[in-house]
């Protein structure tokens, strides 16, 4: 009768030890799901050769515009502010800038955003058009990047043609200058299908290749004069990533019979295309 006892006494401990760990078990929380982010987007751009670069983000295009000064080497070290875990290539590791750069954003939770970076100037040399007793003062504006454009535009049913913006240059910085603003305007008629030719001219009439805008605003809308000769090369037009590059020499501009001619030449890289 005593081991009777004593069997059901065990038994009932064991059952009860049993039913009092499974409430323990089950009263203890689940551990909260570690949720990774999916933030993988570049917030900014700068450069450590240099300040003043202004750029703009694209998010649905996935591409950064960056404008800046003219360079004598474009292998330039960029520091990318983003909000992902990393990014390839990583920060601060020279990239050859005179074509467009890809990064990918890789975000906490693996997935992946790719960002084409391009760098985008011009410089030019400007001769004095202002200044009725100072002549062949020229400069190069360091600010000639603030306005970098181009359309590619329908002249006709069978005739497209670049029409390319460069500047502004502010000349009020200069001696004996107003507030004017000076830009330089390419007119490159497409050929066998292609703008990758060289165009010059030599003409003593009005021709279009190119314009020199002068403005008393930064819209460059004033009134322009036409060059009577110069020479204009573009040497890459990426139709994929509407991208264009070149360079123009000696345009010779004539303010007027009593002045003597006014020059300008300088390059171009990678400035938007708008097509239309």
């Amino acid at each position: 009768m005593r081991l009777f006892k004593y069997i059901h006494w065990v038994a009932a401990s064991l059952f009860g030890g049993m039913l009092l760990g499974a409430c323990d078990k089950n009263d203890t929380p689940e551990p909260e799901p570690v949720v990774k982010s999916a933030d993988k987007q570049i917030l900014e751009v700068s450069f450590d050769q240099f300040t003043g670069e202004v750029y703009e983000i694209n998010e649905g295009q996935s591409k950064v515009m960056v404008y800046v000064p003219w360079q004598s080497s474009w292998n330039l070290k960029p520091t990318i502010r983003h909000n992902g875990a990393s990014i390839f290539p990583e920060n601060s590791v020279a990239q050859n800038f005179s074509k467009p750069v890809d990064y990918t954003v890789t975000a906490e939770d693996g997935s992946t955003k790719t960002y084409t970076v391009v760098v985008a100037s011009a410089k030019a040399g400007l001769a004095d058009v202002e200044s009725q007793y100072v002549y062949g003062v020229s400069f190069s504006d360091n600010f000639y990047y603030k306005l970098l454009k181009a359309r590619d535009v329908a002249t006709d049913q069978w005739e497209r043609k670049l029409e390319i913006s460069l500047g502004v240059t502010d000349a009020s910085r200069y001696p004996n200058r107003d507030t004017r603003y000076f830009s330089n305007v390419l007119l490159v008629t497409k050929a066998f299908n292609s703008y990758l030719h060289t165009y010059s001219w030599e003409t003593q009439s009005n021709v279009t290749e190119a314009l020199l805008i002068v403005s008393r605003s930064a819209s460059t809308t004033d009134s322009y004069w036409r060059p009577r000769s110069g020479s204009i090369k573009i040497t890459s037009y990426d139709e994929a990533k509407k991208l264009v590059s070149g360079e123009f020499t000696n345009i010779k501009y004539m303010r007027g019979a009593a002045f003597p001619y006014y020059l300008t030449s300088g390059n171009f890289m990678n400035v938007p295309v708008e097509v239309q």
